[in-house]
């Protein structure tokens, strides 16, 4: 069994094909409301997809209960898969909600601010270039005040029609570095705002 609610999936697996497709090719009096169809291992994660977000850049002191606790708050999940690969500074999770309509506004926010931290957030079912068009345009802003985290830059982000910002951390002691890099959705958004003095907490940031 997998999922649930309206997403809800029997796997049933059978000795031969034989039995497998009379099942399919049958109509089931004792179960009227039930669909048979050949299981399609692609055609599900492709379903899933639909109703999945892949959040990127999760340091390692943000744990699985944390996020479950953070992302619920957008709707029922149906899963969370939290892992790294080998020798990533980073964490990833797959999230897996109950509906489409859960992830809709991920379409316009490209990230979440989670314990301080800036997470990127990309629907699933987002094609290879349409994902890749999300790190397209970055600036890097330098001459940050010591331990400034991302939330503390979420208002000049807003300001300047950034869809993201990820201060540089350390890769031991995870202690914030004195630059960031902000994520624009276009080449005249970013330009714009790098046309812009920026301050910060008495300090003329440099692009």
């Amino acid at each position: 069994m997998t999922g649930s609610g309206d997403a809800k999936r029997l796997i049933i697996h059978f000795y031969t094909a034989q039995a497998r497709d009379m099942c399919v090719g049958s109509t089931h009096s004792d179960f009227p409301d039930l669909q048979f169809h050949l299981y399609d291992p692609k055609q599900l994660r492709s379903d899933e997809d639909l109703c999945a977000i892949q959040v990127t850049d999760i340091p390692f002191f943000i744990t699985k209960p944390q996020l479950h606790s953070y992302f619920k708050k957008f709707s029922n999940l149906l899963s969370l898969h939290l892992y790294s690969r080998k020798g990533a500074k980073m964490q990833q999770a797959r999230i897996i909600y109950d509906h489409a309509d859960a992830i809709s506004h991920f379409t316009t926010q490209w990230a979440v601010y989670c314990f301080s931290t800036c997470l990127r957030v990309t629907p699933c079912h987002y094609s290879v270039d349409r994902k890749a068009a999300r790190r397209e345009f970055i600036a890097v802003l330098s001459g940050l005040p010591a331990n400034t985290k991302d939330i503390h830059l979420a208002l000049l982000v807003k300001e300047h029609g950034a869809k993201a910002i990820n201060i540089s951390l350390s890769l031991n002691s995870y202690k914030p570095k004195p630059w960031a890099y902000v994520t624009f959705n276009s080449q005249e958004t970013m330009d714009a705002a790098m046309e812009q003095t920026i301050g910060f907490q008495g300090r003329t940031l440099r692009w």
